[in-house]
């Protein structure tokens, strides 16, 4: 689980749509960390505007479009929960801190994906950010490092 959807791909110097750097990394960690057995990934956002720069999402959270979509997003959310096998499927939150958005608006959305995720194990990448209270953004992955638990009350 990220924190907003870019585009997910850019086109090289042959028109070729390539992976963006956060995809690259969260695929490639996934993909070293499973031994190459990985079968599927599916990416969720905390919030639904697709834009790689998050500084947008500062004036559009909040609004009714955003609202909207929120809604809307939390129905893609439960579907994809609703298939979860414990015995075969991970979820970890790779969001990472707020910088440029509202702290409290951040951690009120993460609460609510939070609360929609229950009680399956959250797991992060590498170390936590902003005082052990986010897991780290997919972007910083290293094929090297560990996963954890991500407990669910670190933003209280």
């Amino acid at each position: 689980m990220m924190k907003n959807p870019s585009n997910a791909g850019k086109k090289d110097e042959n028109g070729l749509r390539t992976s963006d750097d956060t995809i690259y990394k969260v695929l490639d960690y996934l993909y070293k960390q499973t031994n190459y057995k990985i079968k599927k990934v599916t990416i969720l956002n905390l919030f639904t505007m697709v834009n790689g720069n998050p500084a947008y999402l500062k004036e559009y959270i909040g609004t009714p479009d955003e609202l909207k979509f929120r809604k809307l997003n939390d129905d893609v959310f439960k579907n994809e929960l609703s298939n979860f096998n414990m015995n075969k499927d991970i979820i970890i939150a790779g969001w990472g801190d707020y910088n440029p958005l509202l702290e409290s608006a951040y951690k009120q959305r993460i609460r609510e994906v939070i609360t929609l995720i229950g009680d399956k194990l959250i797991y992060r990448v590498g170390p936590t950010v902003n005082k052990n209270k986010y897991p780290g953004h997919g972007k910083l992955w290293y094929d090297y490092e560990e996963l954890f638990l991500y407990p669910s009350d670190a933003v209280r």
